[in-house]
């Protein structure tokens, strides 16, 4: 059941909305007696939807009123079917509730629905009242997102172009505004695009095809008036995006964040979220080639983060978030924030991972405090479920006996260790994770052993493209002989 399309549907829906949900099949459902069994039995589980109870051995008999028999096989598969049957329906009632939600509140997609309505039933009057308050509509508020901008355009085509048309219009703006959306959606949408191809070019250049088109951001830019970009948040920040991403502008940067966070309130979340993470990408590529400013700025954006809420989904937050949150926090030196970050956040985890991500999480604040000692109080003897945990988990344990500057015999050992339970993951997994913990264990055994020339082992750290602790690294090499 757990697995079921209509549980799959229902994680995703927030508690008023279960409730107005529950509604709706009551006065539109209410003679299919099972059907709303089965939904009440579900709900009260909410939001739990993994809870044992909802196996199709533990539900059935609560729902019938009677045990589902183990034998014979066909009864029992007949009759499970019957309540699968039942999750199918809801699940179409549900598909029915969300298309009756999103066309019952006022938005650009209902106006746009009930144009295409009127079109087809050739209703011309009704839509020549209908278009010019939906043209007055559009004129007054912007986009949020590139969504946003495809209604903006398809409504302005209805608008501008085929209703007038049809209406016999003679509007002589009708065509230079819809020109103007057209250019508009054209535009954003093309630069956040641009922005994803180059930041893919630079992130993982394996994914880039060559029959990707260049794109030319003065060309696009000369379709549309300055005002029109200044204007748009939208179009600015992409603008400045491609600016930052391919000509390593810092002040493209400081112009991005400055727009973002002026116009929170009329760019979408999911639009928020997005730019975001260009702006990490871009951060952590800068990191990577030794720009240690970015440390305190890829902490600022995980401050951002936090205080949106992008990083918790239902309340509650990943054990990676949680862990590289506090990473970042560290290496930018804002303990203070990193702690109570990490004792609010830390109830927000998922039960089956809290003890684990706590743990790790308290580990990392106490390597950031020098406490060395501390962290393997804390880590040594314990095992990760979670591989990138355990990976965490072992890198932290194995420079805090640097640190400690225990034996060489030791720490040799122990990173040998490592390196062959690195190796062993990577026969299965050959992601950038596995491939920069493995090149940090390299180089940190060339560094216990002085095998290697200093300037070379600097050099060496510094132009590895994918490796863990590089700060650090580049430390303990500065201080060989």
């Amino acid at each position: 059941m757990q697995k079921s399309k209509f549980i799959s549907v229902l994680r995703q829906l927030r508690h008023e909305e279960m409730a107005e949900f529950a509604k709706f099949l009551k006065q539109y459902h209410k003679k299919d007696k099972t059907a709303l069994r089965v939904f009440q039995y579900v709900y009260a589980h909410f939001p739990d939807f993994n809870h044992p109870n909802l196996s199709l051995e533990l539900a059935y008999p609560e729902i019938y009123n009677t045990p589902l028999p183990e034998s014979p096989l066909e009864t029992k598969n007949r009759l499970a079917k019957k309540l699968l049957n039942k999750l199918s329906e809801l699940s179409l009632w549900l598909e029915d509730f969300l298309w009756h939600q999103k066309i019952s509140k006022p938005s650009a997609e209902k106006d746009l629905i009930w144009a295409t309505i009127l079109i087809e039933r050739n209703l011309y009057p009704e839509l020549s009242k209908h278009r010019l308050s939906l043209k007055k509509n559009l004129t007054q508020i912007l986009p949020e997102d590139i969504p946003g901008y495809l209604n903006l355009m398809v409504a302005s085509y209805l608008t501008n172009y085929h209703s007038a048309e049809l209406a016999r219009d003679t509007d002589p703006n009708m065509f230079p505004d819809f020109i103007k959306s057209l250019d508009s959606f054209y535009a954003v949408t093309r630069l956040k695009l641009a922005c994803e191809m180059e930041t893919r070019k630079r992130v993982k250049p394996e994914t880039v095809t060559n029959g990707e088109s260049p794109f030319s951001w003065s060309n696009l830019m000369a379709l549309l008036p300055p005002d029109q970009v200044q204007n748009q948040p939208l179009l600015a920040i992409y603008s400045e995006l491609f600016l930052l991403i391919t000509e390593n502008s810092h002040s493209s940067y400081e112009k991005v964040e400055t727009i973002l966070k002026e116009n929170l309130d009329r760019i979408a979340q999911k639009e928020q979220y997005d730019i975001l993470v260009f702006l990490q990408n871009y951060t952590a590529r800068q990191i990577r080639r030794g720009n240690r400013a970015y440390l305190k700025i890829a902490h600022n954006l995980n401050v951002f983060g936090v205080d949106q809420g992008f990083f918790t989904k239902d309340g509650t937050i990943s054990a990676n978030h949680y862990t590289s949150i506090i990473t970042a926090g560290c290496k930018a030196n804002a303990l203070d924030w990193v702690k109570d970050f990490a004792k609010v956040y830390s109830l927000k985890l998922e039960p089956n991972i809290r003890e684990e991500a706590t743990k790790l999480g308290e580990a990392t604040i106490q390597f950031g405090m020098a406490n060395y000692t501390e962290v393997l109080s804390i880590l040594q003897n314990h095992y990760f479920s979670d591989t990138h945990c355990e990976i965490r988990s072992r890198s932290l344990i194995m420079m805090s006996i640097w640190e400690l500057k225990e034996t060489a015999k030791y720490i040799q050992k122990y990173s040998l260790a490592f390196e062959q339970y690195l190796i062993n993951r990577y026969k299965k997994d050959k992601s950038s994770i596995i491939v920069a913990s493995l090149n940090f264990v390299r180089i940190f055994k060339k560094i216990a052993s002085g095998s290697k020339d200093k300037p070379e082992l600097i050099t060496e750290i510094e132009s590895l493209e994918l490796l863990f602790f590089r700060e650090w690294l580049l430390q303990q090499a500065r201080r060989l002989p």
